[in-house]
C-alpha cells in the first residue's frame, strides 16, 4: 500500500471502515 497520498489514503480507510461498520 502506498504511504503518501492523503486524500486517497484517507477515502481508502473511510472505504474500510464503512464496511467494518455495515
Amino acid at each position: 500500500m502506498l504511504r503518501g497520498s492523503g486524500t486517497f489514503d484517507g477515502i481508502f480507510v473511510t472505504g474500510i471502515i464503512a464496511v467494518l461498520l455495515a
